[in-house]
């Protein structure tokens, strides 16, 4: 079976130095997932930690900034989920 979101991410407005966190869900576990911002990859560190946990993925900003704005995706094969994060 292929594998699909369950639980897609949603848009989310979040003060500055708050922590932003977008969780999805896909269909199987185990799956890897690629997150992205504006289309490019992300990788996990200090600021953004990736999270997978069977079948739920999560993406977590912490103290967010005006440069965290934009259009994140979590991918995987041929289908994706993604939201906008805003910052006031």
């Amino acid at each position: 079976a292929k594998v699909e979101f369950t639980k897609t991410i949603k848009d989310m407005k979040v003060k500055e130095k708050q922590q932003a966190m977008m969780i999805c869900e896909v269909s199987k576990e185990n799956i890897t997932v690629i997150w992205k911002k504006n289309g490019k990859e992300i990788k996990s560190d200090d600021h953004i930690k990736l999270v997978s946990d069977m079948k739920v993925h999560q993406l977590i900003i912490e103290n967010v900034t005006l440069e965290d704005i934009g259009e994140y995706s979590c991918v995987t094969g041929d289908v994706s989920t993604s939201a906008t994060l805003s910052v006031e």
